[in-house]
């Protein structure tokens, strides 16, 4: 069994060994990082310990709280220091996979300890128990190392992040899908003739190079939809291909990509580009651009439903409505146009999650590359009546930009760019949790991000 528990990390900014304090205030759990991931990685240790140590003895584990009970927990468990103040980050602990790690039945003992020698170890944050195996270890000469910490990849926001080959991943107004055993990010590649890269990772923090899967100089092929297909101007420059998104067509076996086409010179084409594969990192076949039932499509997105239907939302208006489009069951054209959503709101770079039965889009005001309050809607279907729309994040969206949301394997995670307006390609990537509370939509900002190998 999976969970994720809210866990708070504390720098003390001083000379200390350790000078990242944690805790994990439902299970009453305090221990100690030589850094940021060091914290994170004793975190995932003392939660998994304690977790087995529980099912052991036929206790029930705590459920997660949120963000507001997590906050009041530990400031009452905490009187000598406010981890409130520090970083509020979510540990994942698969129960089951660390007790394979352990490889070892865990006992609770009642073990004595004088009052002082408890307070003092509680004060410094030690792990009791951790230190108490590691003793029994030495005295033992046991060489085996018990729980062993399985290796942590940590992405720090706002930064280029880096490919397994030491390059920059180029995949801005991107998007992500899994597919046997691999996630895949497909993203906008502006260099040379590129225009989409594809990175593939197991972990979601070593990202493999697998290809410039569309450029300037790709296949091209036409179809039953009449589109202009052009992936160069009459004078031979680059098009604009941007936001790029890929769903995996179980029916047809197709991978097929939707994205924003621009003619290169200005923003007048305002169109829809559709490309195809039989492969996730292949060689795409472009099939042209159209304006979907004649209307702007400009920032856009990809949606698939839990039965293959799938939704196309974009930009209309000159950005001031988002477009719903219902997709044929190929996901090679729109169906049906199911709503035009916040008509004269000029909403653009959208994205949509589920999340406990019911749906949740986000997206940013138009304000270039300057970043704004990110805002969100709800509804209980796709065609349904979507909410008004409510702030999340900070006045900047933690200055970032919606690329997608990620839900896989009981991860919620906001995948946003970090523009730079002066120099494109030195813009950033970040990724942020999202969870419910009560009737919201939350999005936890944190430095940077830990995965589990």
């Amino acid at each position: 069994m999976k969970q994720v528990y809210p866990t708070f990390i504390l720098n003390k900014n001083d000379d200390s060994e350790h000078p990242f304090l944690v805790c994990v205030p439902d299970m009453e759990i305090f221990t100690e990082g030589d850094t940021f991931a060091d914290a994170i990685e004793m975190a995932r240790d003392a939660i998994g310990l304690t977790g087995i140590s529980m099912e052991d003895n036929k206790e029930e584990l705590p459920a997660p709280s949120d963000q507001t009970t997590a906050i009041a927990k530990v400031k009452q468990d905490t009187e000598d220091i406010d981890f409130s103040q520090g970083v509020l980050t979510y540990v994942d602990v698969d129960f089951s996979e660390y007790r394979k790690k352990v490889d070892t039945k865990t006992v609770r003992r009642n073990v004595a300890l004088p009052s002082w020698l408890n307070y003092e170890a509680e004060h410094a944050g030690i792990n009791v128990s951790r230190v108490l195996q590691e003793a029994l270890m030495n005295v033992l000469n046991i060489k085996r190392n018990i729980g062993r910490r399985p290796a942590m990849g940590i992405l720090k926001n706002g930064t280029l992040w880096k490919d397994t080959d030491g390059a920059p991943i180029h995949a801005h107004g991107g998007y992500m899908i899994s597919f046997e055993g691999y996630y895949y990010w497909y993203g906008e590649d502006r260099r040379e003739d590129y225009y989409v890269s594809c990175y593939r990772s197991k972990n979601l923090s070593d990202w493999e190079f697998r290809g410039h899967v569309l450029t300037a100089s790709s296949k091209t092929e036409a179809y039953r939809v009449r589109t202009k297909i052009r992936l160069r101007r009459e004078d031979g420059g680059k098009v604009n291909l941007e936001r790029p998104k890929v769903l995996y067509n179980e029916r047809t076996k197709k991978f097929v990509m939707w994205m924003h086409f621009e003619n290169g010179k200005d923003y007048h084409d305002a169109a829809v580009g559709i490309a195809t594969c039989d492969a996730p990192d292949g060689a795409f076949t472009y099939h042209g651009h159209f304006n979907p039932y004649g209307f702007m499509s400009r920032d856009c997105t990809l949606f698939q439903d839990d039965d293959g239907t799938a939704y196309f939302i974009s930009a209309a208006r000159d950005n001031a409505d988002l477009h719903m489009y219902r997709l044929t069951d190929d996901y090679m054209n729109v169906d049906a146009l199911v709503h035009r959503l916040w008509q004269g709101e000029y909403r653009e770079a959208p994205a949509v999650v589920k999340i406990g039965g019911k749906y949740y889009m986000l997206s940013s005001f138009c304000t270039g590359w300057a970043p704004n309050q990110g805002k969100y809607a709800v509804a209980d279907s796709m065609e349904g009546r979507w909410s008004r729309l409510q702030e999340i994040g900070d006045e900047t969206t933690y200055r970032s930009q919606p690329a997608f949301v990620l839900h896989e394997d009981g991860k919620v995670l906001y995948y946003g760019d970090r523009w730079n307006a002066e120099d494109y390609f030195a813009s950033g990537y970040v990724v942020y949790p999202l969870h419910v509370e009560g009737d919201g939509l939350v999005m936890e900002y944190v430095e940077e991000m830990a995965f589990l190998d």
